[in-house]
């Protein structure tokens, strides 16, 4: 708010005048002037409207609030059910949940059990050739001491 006053010699009297952004009805600017012949009824005047721009602003916003308020104002009786509520719902959740992984891993290893037992009974037993008393022992490759390869046959004890 702005407020100026000044003595205007050419008509002898005090003038005044009011700016405001933040009081004004609907938001855009508010600009009161006027004038007196003495500085206290110019005074006065400037006082009386402040007071009734103030006035209006500040009813405006405790009627705003007010009604933001009586929609907010709950028990606490209110708060403690719904946070009771919501914490049973996520115990329920936890533990439903726990029993579905416990249920999903059993069930893997029936599976796998199950998998296993069809495996060997469906597994065909190999048919062998008869081999003749020969040793077919595979190579292996040495080193010796001068770093050249070597071929070797396997030693068993």
């Amino acid at each position: 708010m702005r407020i100026q006053i000044w003595y205007s010699e050419h008509v002898q009297q005090w003038r005044w005048s009011l700016y405001t952004r933040k009081y004004a009805k609907n938001g855009d600017a508010t600009h009161l002037t006027g004038s007196a012949p003495k500085i206290r009824d110019a005074m006065e005047d400037v006082s009386n409207r402040v007071e009734y721009l103030t006035k209006q602003y500040i009813w405006k916003i405790m009627a705003t609030k007010r009604e933001k308020v009586r929609a907010q104002v709950k028990s606490r009786w209110y708060y403690l059910f719904w946070g009771t509520a919501t914490a049973s719902v996520f115990a329920g959740q936890l533990y439903v949940g726990n029993g579905f992984r416990r249920m999903a891993e059993t069930g893997d290893a029936i599976s796998a059990d199950i998998n296993l037992l069809v495996e060997v009974l469906t597994m065909p037993k190999p048919k062998t050739m008869p081999v003749p008393n020969k040793d077919y022992e595979m190579p292996i490759i040495r080193w010796n001491y001068n770093y050249v390869p070597s071929i070797t046959k396997q030693i068993t004890y």
